[in-house]
C-alpha cells in the first residue's frame, strides 16, 4: 500500500498492509511535535535543571534538550498521526526513493 495522509486511511487498512509504502515527510507529519513556544519552555525548564546547584555531574544543555522532546513526545503520542499510532515491526528510509518511483511509473 502506498501511505497518503491525504486519502482515507483507517489504522485496520494499513496494518493489514505487509508493506507500507510513503515519504520520510508523511512520517515526520505524523509525529507529535511540541510547537516554538512549548519547545522553548521546554528547552528553558531543561537548561534550570542542567545549571541547577545540585552536587551530580554537569550535562550539556544540548544533550539535555533533546531527552527532554524525547520525553514530551511519549507523553503526547495519543495526539500523533496514524502513522505514529501503529507499532511497526520495522521502518526503512530510502534515500533515493523517487528514483525507484520515477522507474515504475515510465512503465
Amino acid at each position: 500500500m502506498i501511505y497518503d495522509a491525504k486519502k482515507e486511511n483507517n489504522i485496520t487498512r494499513v496494518t493489514d498492509c505487509d508493506i507500507v509504502i510513503t515519504t520520510y515527510a508523511e512520517v515526520a507529519r505524523s509525529c507529535p511535535f511540541p510547537d516554538e513556544d512549548i519547545l522553548r519552555e521546554l528547552k528553558k525548564t531543561a537548561r534550570k535543571k542542567v545549571c541547577g546547584t545540585g552536587g551530580g555531574p554537569k550535562i550539556k544543555a544540548a544533550d539535555d534538550d533533546s531527552q527532554v522532546q524525547e520525553d514530551w513526545i511519549r507523553e503526547h503520542e495519543s495526539e500523533g498521526g496514524l502513522l505514529h499510532k501503529i507499532e511497526w515491526y520495522r521502518v526503512r528510509c530510502i534515500k533515493f526513493g523517487f528514483r525507484w518511483k520515477e522507474h515504475c511509473t515510465d512503465r
